[in-house]
């Protein structure tokens, strides 16, 4: 049986964090369909909660997928990539970021689903 995709997506090519979905946002929950994260040099994550993670390296938020590279910035080798194994259920009220290592070069592919109220 084929696996249902989300109907919004994100796709993010950053060396800082960036939002996918706000808490705001996130009125009834959500499902992550699909994530895919790719980096080179640096390490990534897609993390969810009630704030933005600080940066890559913050434990103190929820991880759901996490990414580290191994090819040297620049270098136009493959880095690391990481799959979501299964969908992901997330909470009314939490956001869903992704936050990558500077000049890692990385990239995050999401596609989700706001729930609809009750």
């Amino acid at each position: 049986m084929a696996e249902q995709i989300g109907a919004k997506f994100k796709s993010v090519a950053t060396n800082y964090t960036d939002v996918i979905f706000t808490p705001a946002q996130n009125v009834n929950g959500a499902v992550i369909r699909t994530a895919t994260m790719h980096i080179g040099s640096s390490y990534g994550i897609l993390t969810t909660g009630a704030t933005a993670p600080n940066d890559y390296y913050d434990v103190s938020k929820p991880v759901i997928l996490s990414v580290r590279g191994t090819a040297p910035a620049g270098s136009g080798f493959p880095g690391a990539s990481a799959t979501l194994p299964f969908q992901v259920t997330i909470p009314a009220g939490q956001g869903l970021w992704v936050a990558m290592g500077q000049g890692g070069g990385g990239q995050a592919y999401v596609t989700y689903d706001l729930l609809p109220a009750a």
